[in-house]
């Protein structure tokens, strides 16, 4: 869930220090503050949407398939034609516009068959931006555009296995329990113990105001907020006024679209007011069971069940496992095969992974060949290769310091 955005982004760029990564966003207007932002962080990024003149979308694109810069901050108008296949992570920064194209989207990570990641960042207000922006279709395309919506955020939201989910909504079975790669398989949430309670209380104060009022007003009535307009329409007088008061506005708003993703509530005409669904009325009187979560983080120790928490080093050790430390490797060595290469590539002007994909570099960096012969042995080396670049290649791995 999105909160602080950019923070958030560069978390996961700092995991990848140095790789390849894209960040897809949906506004032009976001891609360039992003972008802009990332280069003060000092992260190599460059912008590349349909409103840049084409010549510098050229550039952009070539850059980054030249290895010039690490990161391409994006729309959907990036893709294309992309020929670099070392895309270690792809972050959307907020919620694309359906499955398919998160499922085309987020599988430009990882090409060469590397350890890659992939994730998520979003919030309510994506499905109002894009809302906004699918505004002129009409008839069967918008009620379809509305249907793919709702399923990218049902994706999100919903706790559970994202390979699952992705395999069955393109209708293949998918056998396993558990993928042991996504945030849910690798128990990055915390399941609320009173979570049927807590829908109660929301789905309540929706159904109190008429269910005439969007989100935010809805938290500050189950916050027990003295904002002016709460206090004139008297609903500091209603039942559920203040019930939800020891959290956070950003627990409750979350919660709220988390509701609205299990479809128990749902967001209804030009300005999102929050109605209750069937399945709503039902959680309401205690006839479905309810699931919300929070993510682990320290500062929510206090809202989630201690005795129900995996343990945390196990948690950390499969999330390192997403990138490329997954591979046993010398990485001083393959930094400077890759630096290599990225100087031979420009000075033929051809792209880097025509000379070494990133497999073939860590393979070598795995192996230090000493001979030729032993190179010629590491997966990737073709004799075409041994012979063009194979002296340039040892006297590499006999100059790099072993870790």
């Amino acid at each position: 869930y999105r909160q602080d955005g950019l923070a958030q982004i560069k978390a996961v760029i700092a995991r990848h220090a140095g790789d390849a990564g894209i960040v897809y966003a949906i506004k032009r207007r976001d891609v360039e503050e992003l972008a802009a932002a990332l280069q003060k962080a000092g992260v190599r990024a460059l912008p590349y949407h349909a409103g840049l003149d084409a010549e510098v979308r050229r550039q952009n694109q070539e850059g980054f398939a030249r290895e010039d810069v690490d990161v391409i901050v994006a729309t959907v108008a990036f893709g294309m034609g992309i020929d670099r296949s070392n895309v270690r992570f792809v972050v959307h920064a907020g919620l694309p516009r359906s499955v398919e194209h998160y499922q085309q989207e987020a599988g430009r990570a990882g090409r060469d068959r590397l350890p890659s990641e992939c994730v998520l960042i979003y919030s309510a207000q994506d499905l109002v931006t894009w809302g906004l922006i699918l505004s002129d279709q009409e008839g069967p395309a918008a009620e379809l555009a509305k249907e793919k919506l709702r399923e990218v955020n049902r994706y999100a939201r919903v706790l559970a296995c994202r390979h699952r989910f992705l395999v069955e909504y393109f209708g293949e079975p998918y056998p396993a329990s558990s993928c042991e790669a996504c945030d849910v398989c690798l128990d990055e949430h915390a399941v609320l113990p009173d979570a049927v309670v807590i829908a109660q209380k929301i789905i309540s104060c929706v159904a109190r105001v008429g269910e005439r009022f969007g989100a935010h007003h809805v938290a500050d009535v189950l916050r027990g907020s003295k904002v002016e307009k709460l206090l004139s329409l008297g609903h500091d007088r209603l039942t559920t006024y203040g019930l939800l008061g020891e959290h956070s506005k950003g627990d409750v708003l979350d919660w709220i679209d988390q509701l609205v993703g299990l479809g128990l509530l749902e967001r209804r005409g030009e300005f999102q007011t929050l109605g209750i669904t069937l399945d709503g009325r039902a959680a309401m009187r205690g006839e479905r069971l309810v699931k919300l979560s929070v993510p682990r983080r320290a500062d929510k120790e206090d809202l989630v069940d201690k005795g129900a928490k995996a343990d945390k080093g196990k948690r950390k050790g499969k999330r390192e496992k997403r990138g490329r430390g997954a591979v046993n490797y010398d990485e001083g060595l393959f930094d400077a095969l890759r630096a290599w290469r990225r100087e031979l590539a420009r000075a033929d002007a051809i792209a880097p992974y025509l000379i070494f994909s990133d497999a073939a570099l860590i393979e070598i960096a795995k192996a230090r060949p000493a001979t030729l012969a032993s190179l010629h042995g590491c997966k990737g080396v073709g004799e075409v290769k041994l012979e063009r670049y194979g002296d340039a290649v040892l006297a590499i791995v006999r100059s790099a310091p072993q870790q």
